[in-house]
């Protein structure tokens, strides 16, 4: 079976998921990206892919806009589409100009196509924006064969635009846990090296992984933080980069907590795991679709706290015990969710990683669970 994803840019997450598609026998996968990165997300794309791939030329007709801004235009999907003659289409999203050309291509060759997405409800648009997304989303659901949706929030809110539950297949968007298991247990018998390399000795974690844009709400994390006594003896590490750093920096120094929070910039793939490795607590107070990080931190065996606005909080939530939610913008709950996680780490900490079930999203099974569904869903076999 021929399957040409199209995506905007590479991810260390979701293209380890690709690598364990593309070696599935019978499988002939391709990806299309729209560009090689994005200034907010900074990556080096070294991690493997083993699969054929193609850098799509075009323009990001956002990129004035802001570091986490993205509106691609790619015209040359249509004739890398025609040459690599899919049997099926994987398209990640709905709101780019590329992924719109990838649709009506596999339209017009009658060619099965899938929707990717991880927008749900409380992704909100008013006026003249919501009617034009509903009547995109409308039509996609009437000439798409199916759609993956990345948690049942997701799922609800592609229902709610003609999508039946029998031609969605949820697909998480995950990192592979059971690699990020086997690195930091290893990491582990050098957190005292890793703690000495970080410059944090015996100071409590507490760490936070995220681009630095306004949805991941990383000021509300601070401030919450900075009620905390100082008695705790903790540290507040702030792991990515964007365009609030210097305004959230501002922040630490307002409520004076500069010598309590660490900035780390913009790391790479390993590096966030030894963070990982030497916290006790991991949090994340922002308003997203979904959101990884919060999963490599349960991979980890760490104790988490997310908002309520966090996409995948209700979905790790199913799997993972040690994950406490709170109502997102509640700098009240923030600060007593603070002192609770200290409280219950420690000694503890050491056993969290037992209680979790996550072997459900490992990507051997996701892969062959979304392979059976293309399989039945587009009615083409070879698989």
């Amino acid at each position: 079976m021929r399957i040409a994803v199209v995506t905007p840019i590479p991810t260390p997450y979701r293209d380890a998921f690709w690598n364990v598609i593309s070696a599935q026998p019978g499988v002939d996968l391709h990806l299309l990206y729209c560009a090689w990165g994005k200034a907010d997300r900074p990556w080096k794309n070294d991690w493997p892919m083993r699969y054929p791939h193609t850098f799509l030329k075009g323009w990001n007709l956002l990129a004035w806009k802001a570091m986490e801004a993205s509106l691609y235009l790619n015209p040359v999907i249509i004739r890398s589409l025609s040459s690599l003659k899919p049997d099926a289409i994987v398209i990640g999203g709905y709101n780019h100009f590329t992924m719109w050309m990838a649709m009506f291509w596999a339209r017009l060759t009658h060619t099965p196509y899938f929707l990717m997405c991880e927008t749900h409800k409380s992704d909100n648009k008013k006026g003249i924006l919501k009617n034009l997304r509903t009547m995109l989303l409308k039509w996609i659901a009437r000439t798409s064969n199916g759609a993956l949706p990345t948690g049942q929030q997701a799922s609800l809110y592609l229902q709610e635009y003609g999508w039946e539950i029998r031609n969605l297949f949820e697909l998480p968007n995950i990192p592979d846990i059971e690699a990020i298991e086997s690195i930091t247990r290893s990491l582990h018998q050098q957190k005292k090296v890793l703690r000495n390399k970080w410059g944090v000795k015996n100071q409590r974690i507490i760490v936070c992984v995220g681009r630095l844009v306004q949805k991941k709400h990383v000021d509300h994390l601070i401030k919450s933080f900075a009620q905390l006594k100082t008695a705790y003896n903790v540290r507040l590490v702030i792991v990515g980069n964007g365009d609030q750093e210097e305004i959230l920096k501002q922040l630490c120094r307002q409520q004076q907590v500069t010598d309590r929070v660490q900035f780390t910039g913009f790391l790479d793939p390993q590096e966030i795991l030894e963070w990982l490795t030497i916290s006790e607590i991991f949090a994340l107070a922002s308003n997203e679709t979904w959101g990884v990080a919060p999963i490599e931190a349960a991979a980890a065996g760490k104790f988490i706290l997310l908002s309520s606005g966090v996409g995948s909080a209700t979905e790790l939530a199913k799997r993972y015990a040690h994950l406490k939610i709170i109502a997102h913008g509640n700098m009240q709950a923030w600060k007593n969710a603070l002192e609770h996680a200290l409280k219950k780490t420690g000694k503890e900490n050491e056993k969290l990683s037992e209680n979790k079930n996550l072997s459900p999203w490992h990507l051997e099974t996701q892969a062959c669970q979304f392979l059976n569904y293309l399989k039945n869903t587009s009615g083409i076999g070879g698989i």
